[in-house]
């Protein structure tokens, strides 16, 4: 008589488990849909044994971003029960398609804000200021976004943290920033 293992509990967004789970259950890929933005919720096939073995549903769901809408941990993960181990009906082409529809990303660079705070100031600092000190927006927003490939969410988390340190004065309009003297006291 086998014991059993003991059942996790559904937690609502993610499976419960992972895919050591999966595949001690005799699962060879599982399906990943992306459930976010506006691309008929588009599907790929992932083997299990390329994700981390280690880490649960809940961590390798919201690391998995969709690249066509760019959403981040808005997927559904299930089993592929017809792939199961003893079935002929499974396909070494499975699990090709998913570097180009989902990737697993890596941390992020700038989701600590205060990383990303950082990088806005080198950014404000390298611009030559305008009439009183403006810095226009776009010459901050532009290299974080465009070149150092920042997200927007990552990007107004790095102003704000700015902005509540004192290191930048973010104008009304939005249009603008100013050094404080904390924020040029940082490249003195």
């Amino acid at each position: 008589m086998t014991s059993q293992r003991p059942q996790s509990r559904w937690t609502g967004k993610y499976p419960p488990g992972g895919p050591a789970d999966w595949i001690a259950d005799g699962h060879l890929t599982c399906n990943i849909q992306c459930s976010g933005g506006n691309f008929d919720r588009r599907m790929v096939d992932v083997r299990l044994d390329t994700l981390p073995q280690h880490q649960p549903w809940s961590r390798i769901g919201r690391r998995l971003v969709c690249s066509k809408c760019g959403a981040a941990g808005s997927v559904n993960i299930v089993p592929n029960w017809h792939d199961r181990i003893g079935r002929s009906c499974h396909s070494p082409s499975i699990g090709k398609r998913e570097t180009q529809l989902l990737k697993l990303t890596t941390d992020r660079p700038f989701a600590n804000p205060e990383k990303a705070a950082r990088r806005l100031l080198e950014h404000a600092h390298a611009f030559e200021p305008i009439h009183e000190g403006r810095i226009y927006i776009e010459k901050i927003n532009g290299p974080f976004l465009f070149g150092d490939k920042g997200t927007p969410a990552e990007y107004s988390a790095g102003l704000e943290l700015a902005v509540a340190r004192g290191w930048l004065e973010l104008h009304e309009s939005g249009t603008y920033v100013k050094f404080t003297t904390a924020g040029a006291d940082l490249f003195a």
